[in-house]
């Protein structure tokens, strides 16, 4: 439950980050690309610090811990790699 937890608020911290580079960056697709690009690089350092707490309370072995990181981390980066292509296609031409 705390994976999917953590999972949800990844993606809402890319909504935060979208937000934010919308208000305050000029630009379209570009300024998309760019904060995808920081925000999979400060998630990487999110998810390997739950990972990390996660190694630590609950005496799990990394090997253990790799798929949790994956998930944590893959699924908002999947996401986020992914917002360019999804905002030329529905706002062409921005």
């Amino acid at each position: 439950m705390e994976t999917l937890l953590f999972i949800i608020a990844g993606l809402v911290l890319l909504g935060v980050f979208m937000t934010l580079a919308r208000l305050f960056v000029p630009g379209g697709a570009e300024t998309v690309e760019r904060t995808a690009r920081v925000f999979i690089l400060v998630w990487f350092v999110l998810a390997i610090g739950y990972v990390g707490i996660s190694l630590l309370g609950d005496r799990l072995t990394w090997h253990q811990s790799m798929p949790v990181l994956m998930m944590v981390w893959g699924i908002p980066a999947f996401v986020a790699a992914n917002l360019r292509k999804i905002y030329e296609r529905f706002w062409p031409g921005r």
